[in-house]
């Protein structure tokens, strides 16, 4: 584990730092810590720290799914042969989003991130975290490869005001409690520390059983009270929703196994309407009927709701 990631990090429950034990595992320095456990193990130089009397995931399934055996090379092949067809989604906002916080940050000097359940990498997320002079820290609730802590949102194990920025991509609709995730980005965030978002609206279940929410914009900027707005609106435009709302419709009749044929032949259908977003996504009528919303925003003090920021969607 890094030495400047060591630094970054505290305790879930009471945020006190850590210690390294010598068997490699990290222990809360307060000795009254009521978490549960009161060690966390570190795999592969990755940190698990998970609160385990609050948070629905365990530490020891988290380190038994990193350790199940991989797909064979056949299975790897046959499911890439399947995948090997047009995406009839896209996201038309987030590279130009990316460049523009690289851009704020290296004005400032550069920085340290948090990317919040970083998945494998969200859609031009690369022109922020590959910027020179900046530094992410991938979090996810899986180990992945690329993941820095496995950690759970709703309680970050990391000090308070330590991040320059924070990405939370396409993970709010994920959580079961989508305002304490918010308060913790938020805690963790230095004061003007900036805040890129997105979340879904019209598209269909995905992830699941784990996906519990859906925002309009509204509801997103409201989510982010605590921060300026400097940018926001649709990401993901009308077009995108049309192509994944035909395709449900198209394939619901057929059962499981079958749908996910009928999906394939439709995305070779459908891919072309997500193309009209760089045009639709900017109009009225496509921000309120867009697939996808985001967020940029820069975090004010405390007991500071702002107001309505320097952009509006």
């Amino acid at each position: 584990m890094p030495a400047e990631l060591a630094g970054l990090l505290a305790c879930p429950r009471c945020r006190a730092p850590l210690r390294l034990l010598d068997g490699g595992d990290l222990a809360c320095s307060a000795a009254a810590c009521p978490s549960v456990p009161r060690r966390w193990p570190i795999v592969r130089g990755v940190p698990v720290i998970l609160d385990e009397a609050s948070s629905p995931f365990r530490i020891a399934s988290r380190v038994a799914e990193s350790e199940a055996p991989k797909p064979s090379r056949w299975r790897r092949l046959a499911s890439a042969l399947f995948n090997a067809k047009p995406r009839i989604s896209r996201n038309v906002a987030a590279a130009r989003n990316f460049r523009r916080m690289a851009e704020m940050l290296a004005a400032g000097g550069g920085g340290v991130g948090l990317v919040a359940g970083c998945g494998a990498g969200g859609q031009g997320i690369r022109y922020l975290t590959g910027a020179p002079g900046l530094r992410a820290v991938n979090t996810d609730i899986r180990l992945l490869e690329g993941v820095h802590v496995v950690a759970d949102v709703h309680m970050l194990p990391f000090r308070d005001a330590v991040f320059d920025f924070a990405v939370a991509q396409a993970i709010l609709e994920h959580v079961t409690d989508p305002w304490k995730a918010v308060g913790e980005i938020r805690r963790v965030l230095k004061p003007g520390g900036l805040l890129y978002s997105e979340v879904p609206l019209l598209q269909p279940v995905h992830g699941a059983p784990a996906d519990f929410w859906r925002f309009t914009p509204y509801g997103h900027r409201l989510l982010w009270s605590g921060f300026a707005e400097l940018a926001g609106g649709a990401c993901c435009g009308p077009g995108m929703a049309f192509a994944l709302a035909a395709r449900g419709f198209l394939t619901s009749p057929f059962p499981r196994g079958i749908r996910r044929v009928a999906e394939y032949v439709c995305d070779w259908l459908l891919w072309w309407p997500k193309y009209l977003d760089g045009w639709l996504a900017g109009s009225p009528g496509g921000t309120e009927s867009a697939g996808a919303y985001y967020f940029l925003g820069r975090k004010l003090p405390d007991g500071d709701e702002g107001d309505d920021g320097e952009a509006s969607m």
